[in-house]
């Protein structure tokens, strides 16, 4: 039986009760649990992010979004990079995750994780959203690696301006439709140093502005379409979380069997994509 002490997995409290909490937190620590059974030892790539889905009524957890103008969750999704597919699905209010939070989830993961797998080595990949400094000192202390974005500042801009027009020159110059250009820096003002990598990107084409998921954040966006369009995961009709939360396990179970299907269909049949 899962550890339900050590799976809470940024499950927001709320007052219906320590019980149902425990239930949320529980259900989504076995979702972890059935995931490692099918990873292999070796480095793991784990992709992180979140999605809207709206609410309509009462539900439990659901919260006002501004950006999407409407009340809802964001559901978090985990996916193996390598193979895409998903780890888990958490469901949680519709707002920005807090430090703690993602601190909570990488760390909770991470140790289920390595109960099966003690010498893997787990490197995190996300958007601004997951680079928080209690994210990172938590992964830090505990041999863990990271790849998260950071929202970008003044101070930050001003180290690439001559790297930028560095890269504008040589652009002008060149025959190609865009070329790309990489600053690395060690930034002081946390408890440590980090290294903090800046992407530039110099083309013709109209329209290209700052790709906040030049991490590799496509991907998990791509997986979690397919978790939406195809599983119809967005659909939290029930009231209270806890019985969201168990659809949500189910629409992941139904997207593992998608994938093994898929995986099985000979690749010369057009089905296999």
């Amino acid at each position: 039986m899962p550890d339900r002490r050590a799976a809470g997995l940024a499950i927001d409290h709320q007052p219906s009760g320590e019980c149902a909490e425990q239930d949320r937190g529980g259900a989504a620590a076995a979702l972890v649990d059935q995931a490692d059974t099918t990873a292999k030892p070796g480095k793991q790539e784990l992709d992180i992010d979140d999605t809207f889905c709206a609410a309509h009524g009462g539900q439990q957890l659901a919260f006002w979004n501004a950006h999407h103008d409407e009340r809802g969750f964001a559901s978090m999704h985990i996916y193996y990079v390598a193979s895409g597919t998903p780890i888990v699905t958490i469901l949680r209010s519709a707002r920005t995750s807090r430090g703690r939070e993602v601190r909570t989830v990488i760390k909770h993961v991470t140790k289920r994780m390595r109960r099966y797998w003690p010498k893997t080595r787990i490197d995190w990949r996300g958007d601004s959203h997951y680079g928080r400094v209690k994210a990172m000192e938590w992964a830090e202390d505990n041999d863990t690696d990271y790849i998260f974005g950071l929202a970008g500042n003044a101070a930050l801009d001003a180290l690439v301006v001559e790297a930028a027009d560095n890269l504008r020159f040589h652009h002008a110059m060149s025959s190609k439709a865009k070329l790309r250009s990489f600053v690395i820096y060690k930034a002081n003002s946390w408890k440590r140093p980090r290294k903090v990598v800046a992407q530039l990107e110099c083309s013709l084409q109209p329209g290209r502005g700052r790709d906040r998921h030049a991490l590799g954040g496509r991907h998990p966006e791509n997986l979690i379409k397919l978790h939406k369009a195809q599983l119809a995961s967005d659909r939290m009709s029930c009231h209270s979380a806890t019985a969201n939360q168990v659809r949500l396990i189910l629409h992941t179970a139904a997207f593992w069997l998608m994938h093994d299907v898929r995986a099985a269909i000979p690749q010369a049949n057009p089905l296999a994509k």
